[in-house]
């Protein structure tokens, strides 16, 4: 729970006499800043050892805060999402995969992009992303540019030559298929 991580990162920040972390006073809401930064840090796979290369004040701090809340995490045998994300990006594809259907995402952090990049390696992949053409949804342009680029095709496009399973069922509301 992001209690428990924030709670985590104070004692830790305390304990180990963290120059940059350890001597800001510990005002209400410290633990969770410094929890959110160090997620950050994580999800975009940012290594302990890069971050204390840095020659930026406190990078070393950080980098061995991050590595100490992965060491307690899995001295605890706890995982977050992250790591789950991460664990199932590296699970081994079926070996005859099914179509894969995108639908209504709008953005994904970059573990989740990780487990999509891994998830649609070899299979066909139809993405649905309901956007219109207004500023409104720029933001989600990246992101639907992203599965294009690791193979995704708009639902709109006609679908590649190949016959439907006999086994094939459409399963919607009544009225809808």
């Amino acid at each position: 729970p992001d209690g428990a991580l924030a709670l985590l990162c104070r004692q830790i920040a305390r304990a180990e006499n963290l120059r940059a972390v350890g001597t800001v006073p510990s005002p209400p809401g410290f633990g969770s800043a410094l929890a959110a930064t160090l997620r950050d840090l994580k999800e975009t796979a940012v290594a302990p050892s890069a971050l204390a290369r840095m020659d930026v004040p406190g990078a070393a701090d950080l980098a061995r805060s991050l590595a100490l809340v992965s060491e307690r995490m899995r001295e605890a045998g706890l995982v977050d999402d992250i790591d789950l994300n991460d664990a199932a990006a590296g699970l081994a594809a079926p070996p005859d995969p099914a179509p894969l259907f995108v639908y209504g995402f709008y953005d994904a952090t970059a573990s989740q992009k990780r487990l999509l990049s891994a998830a649609l390696r070899g299979r066909e992949t139809i993405v649905f992303v309901p956007i219109e053409a207004s500023s409104a949804y720029a933001f989600a342009r990246p992101f639907v540019d992203f599965l294009h680029a690791i193979g995704g095709r708009d639902a709109s496009a006609p679908p590649p030559a190949r016959s439907a399973p006999a086994d094939l069922r459409v399963i919607a509301a009544p009225g809808e298929a």
